[in-house]
């Protein structure tokens, strides 16, 4: 996945930083004439999975283009990759990474070279 350059936000790893990520997100999806609709839920999963896995002081949101196609990525300190469950349908959570996966074109993790990782997804529609 070759990405030219990506809009960043650094927010603290906490569970009330998910709105401003989503926010923050939207816009730049619609300014790109994206329905930010899947992007907005991407990055809540994303950004909820990284405040509740990981010991992360904050993380970086980055939304970029490979080629055409819109790439949300959550990066932080935690070098533990995700791990996508069997969907159990009596258990009280475990659905997040198969609902991404559901929404989107792609998605995967992987290490950074400074430490911790990257967990990316590539949306489906491409933007003009």
């Amino acid at each position: 996945m070759a990405v030219s350059s990506f809009a960043s936000l650094v927010v603290p790893a906490r569970s009330e930083s998910v709105k401003n990520a989503r926010d923050w997100v939207a816009v730049i999806l619609a300014d790109w004439g994206h329905d930010p609709y899947v992007g907005k839920l991407v990055v809540s999963e994303l950004v909820t999975n990284a405040s509740k896995h990981t010991a992360s002081v904050n993380m970086t949101v980055r939304v970029g283009r490979a080629e055409a196609w819109p790439v949300i990525e959550i990066l932080d300190s935690s070098t533990e990759m995700p791990v996508a469950r069997p969907l159990n349908e009596s258990a009280e959570g475990g659905r997040g990474l198969a609902m991404l996966a559901a929404l989107v074109k792609d998605w995967g993790a992987q290490p950074l070279e400074t430490g911790g990782k990257a967990v990316w997804a590539i949306l489906h529609t491409p933007t003009g």
